[in-house]
């Protein structure tokens, strides 16, 4: 979703959960289901393995 998408963008950046979810005004519990769901969809055993999957896949407008 455009929202997983956001939460990559926002830790390729170097924010954190907690840093994402104040700019968000969310829960990170909810930031951590957006990037939960993001590695999943794509198959990454961790956040910098999703965020590098993204960028290959250029999912991320970057």
């Amino acid at each position: 979703t455009w929202r997983e998408r956001d939460c990559l963008a926002r830790i390729a950046r170097g924010a954190s959960s907690k840093e994402i979810a104040r700019q968000l005004d969310l829960s990170i519990h909810t930031i951590n289901e957006y990037i939960e769901a993001a590695m999943r969809k794509l198959e990454a055993t961790s956040r910098s393995e999703a965020v590098a999957k993204a960028l290959v896949l250029d999912l991320l407008g970057e």
